[in-house]
């Protein structure tokens, strides 16, 4: 675990590698816990139900407070938890989008067997219903 991690960098590189390996575990740890914070903001975002965001960080905060006090085993337990119902969300997704996926990449692969280049337009997917970004000219408009 941590501890022979912890001593084998302290034998090796003296009070410096107890100090490096304290600094990658936070780093770790703070950049994981922003990280999923934004992923769940910018779902949250993408629902267009604005409610949702106070009670989002309300359970964020509480989660790193229960993290903190809570051992190691149960931690785990529930971040892999937790991360199983993100894949189920993304495995959802993804489901939901094969088809205007197969889409693009069937129009990809005609154009380049045609020696075009390929411009991705919305009149290529069969149901273009919410894309808002790209125009029938193939321009992104942000």
């Amino acid at each position: 675990g941590i501890e022979l991690t912890q001593t084998a960098m302290t034998h090796e590189l003296g009070i410096f590698g107890r100090i490096f390996l304290m600094a990658c575990i936070f780093l770790f740890a703070f950049s994981s816990i922003i990280g999923n914070y934004f992923y769940g903001i910018v779902n949250i975002a993408y629902t267009e139900k604005k409610w949702l965001e106070n009670p989002f960080k309300a359970i964020a905060l509480a989660m790193v407070f229960w993290g903190s006090v809570k051992d190691a085993p149960s931690v785990w337990a529930m971040a892999d938890l937790f991360m199983a119902f993100m894949a189920l969300f993304n495995i959802y997704a993804i489901t939901k989008l094969r088809v205007p996926a197969i889409e693009c990449i069937h129009h990809y692969l005609e154009e380049r067997k045609a020696k075009r280049n390929p411009v991705f337009t919305k009149n290529v997917l069969s149901d273009s219903t919410g894309i808002e970004c790209w125009d029938e000219n193939g321009e992104v408009s942000l």
